[in-house]
């Protein structure tokens, strides 16, 4: 408090005057230091309530800006959809990569790893058919084209054997580890005379692009002579 003391404080004051003086400086000094501490309060909370306003209204502005770049995607690409199909027509179906054929087959299969096997003979006349199988020993392998055929005799000897291509659809065939592809074959056991024609017992089998063959029993018996080493060989098939 500044100033000049209020007259209750003079010497001389009248008593009663002086305490009615202290009473209200009193009361004034209690009204004030009230009033401060609830003035704060309210700035405080106005300031408050302010901040909370502003959050509020950037929060509303942020999302309205998410809604408008949703919307304009949405537009751009139904757009873009109808500018790739005519009016009033379907909408075009997700395009799919094509997968090119020649990745899903393997490597050509080698000799080496095939195992060969003759089927069962049927005589017909002077003619028998029968197949040759070839078993898949190692990884997943293709043939392509035509095998080749050696004929050989019971001791080894190579007997001159010439193979002849017979139409059809040679495919690459894939055969998996354990699985086998099979061509036909046909010959003629006897020139019409009744007298057999050399025999063979064992033939070697060459896959397609390879240079080493490998060796299965021949068919045995009157259906095992093949005249003029002549061999009928049909395309593979699984």
């Amino acid at each position: 408090m500044t100033g000049q003391p209020p007259d209750a404080y003079r010497e001389g004051a009248d008593p009663a005057n002086k305490q009615i003086v202290l009473a209200l400086d009193g009361y004034r000094r209690a009204v004030s230091a009230v009033a401060l501490p609830t003035e704060a309060a309210s700035v405080r909370a106005r300031a408050e309530r302010r901040t909370a306003r502003n959050r509020a209204v950037t929060a509303v502005v942020a999302a309205a800006s998410v809604v408008a770049v949703i919307a304009g995607a949405v537009t751009l690409a139904d757009s873009v959809n109808r500018q790739r199909r005519p009016e009033g027509g379907p909408v075009p179906a997700t395009q799919v990569p094509a997968t090119s054929a020649s990745a899903t087959i393997p490597a050509p299969c080698r000799s080496a790893t095939l195992f060969p096997r003759l089927g069962r003979p049927t005589i017909a006349g002077s003619e028998v058919t029968s197949s040759i199988e070839l078993i898949n020993l190692g990884a997943p392998c293709s043939v392509s084209g035509q095998i080749a055929l050696q004929l050989r005799s019971d001791n080894g000897t190579l007997i001159t054997t010439s193979v002849q291509r017979e139409p059809g659809t040679a495919a690459a065939i894939t055969i998996p580890t354990g699985h086998s592809a099979v061509a036909g074959i046909a010959w003629t056991w006897s020139d019409g005379s009744g007298t057999r024609c050399q025999s063979a017992t064992e033939v070697a089998v060459t896959a397609p692009g390879d240079t080493e063959g490998v060796t299965a029993p021949w068919v045995a018996g009157d259906a095992g002579s093949v005249c003029r080493g002549v061999v009928k060989l049909y395309p593979f098939t699984q």
